[in-house]
């Protein structure tokens, strides 16, 4: 065997057992994924929702448990939530496409931070997080999206590489037991706010300061999708959700980017229902300005339930 022969065969024995590895990590993937957003479109069976959920870590505590079964019980809808956590406009946007590749919803429900219109780090820049695709199973349609994108959207080209190559799926560590997320583990639990932590989180979520400019690009592209999926008969409503009284006057600008997304949202005739100040007693959180069980049942039958029934509603004329 000559020397070229030898190198041949030393390259596909390798590649053999790499393949090897990656379609166990990705079965496992499949297997244990539970609330990564792409394993959710992959692997549901249904095919037809009335409500997407969509957004970033303030959504997930409405899938927690059996809260999504207690909301479409109250309601009456079917829902799915896509939500992640980091989730600015351009991953939410990827995820509700990809969505749309095998499924259909009537409406979106996006609940909106102002902190995902304010940085790179939560939009182009978040999908470079590789928990975001170890979770999520090998779909020839979602690699072709992440190049897509790649060009097109301005996210690293690294990303689309590495969920094609499977690398940091076949490097989870945590591949063996069901995904988690930590808020779940403290959903039942009431917070203790401690001000040097909950000002620690809030430079975590928004820097020093919010970008004008960049909030100004995510905007548009935020309007700019909604404009699209409205041509496409899915309904949109946006809403924030409840958070501390005094962790709501530690964000920055936060009173002035309300009225620019209202304004926004008021001159497209996007239903906009702003919740940060109610339901936002202190015992309704886990942590700083997520809600645990208690505030989420609170805020689902005092609140949400009546907007997604009145929006679920058939349109007259």
């Amino acid at each position: 065997m000559t020397y070229i022969q030898k190198c041949v065969l030393f390259i596909v024995i390798g590649l053999i057992l790499y393949g090897g590895v990656y379609y166990t990590a990705d079965r496992l993937a499949y297997k244990n994924g539970r609330l990564n957003s792409f394993h959710k479109v992959k692997t549901t069976k249904q095919s037809g929702f009335d409500y997407v959920i969509l957004g970033a870590s303030h959504a997930l505590p409405f899938g927690f448990e059996d809260m999504n079964a207690t909301l479409e019980g109250l309601t009456g809808t079917r829902i799915i939530n896509l939500a992640g956590p980091g989730h600015g406009i351009i991953p939410n946007i990827l995820v509700f496409e990809y969505f749309l590749k095998y499924h259909q919803t009537k409406n979106v429900l996006y609940v909106l931070d102002t902190f995902a219109l304010s940085s790179k780090k939560w939009n182009e820049e978040r999908l470079e997080d590789v928990k975001l695709l170890q979770w999520a199973p090998f779909d020839l349609t979602l690699a072709r999206m992440l190049l897509d994108y790649s060009f097109e959207k301005g996210i690293n080209k690294k990303v689309p590489l590495d969920y094609i190559t499977g690398f940091s799926k076949i490097n989870n560590h945590s591949r063996l037991e069901p995904e988690t997320f930590d808020g779940e583990k403290k959903f039942g639990k009431k917070y203790r706010f401690f001000k040097p932590r909950d000002k620690q989180r809030i430079k975590y979520l928004y820097g020093s300061e919010k970008s004008d400019a960049l909030f100004g690009t995510y905007m548009a592209i935020f309007m700019d999708w909604i404009e699209t999926i409205k041509m496409n008969n899915i309904g949109v409503i946006v809403i924030k959700t409840p958070i501390p009284t005094h962790i709501y006057e530690m964000l920055p600008q936060e009173n002035e980017f309300n009225r620019k997304i209202q304004k926004v949202l008021m001159e497209e005739k996007i239903p906009f229902y702003d919740f940060s100040l109610l339901n936002n007693e202190k015992e309704f959180f886990y942590d700083t300005d997520h809600l645990n069980s208690k505030g989420v049942d609170e805020f689902f039958t005092n609140h949400l339930k009546d907007v997604l029934k009145r929006h679920a509603a058939p349109k007259k004329g």
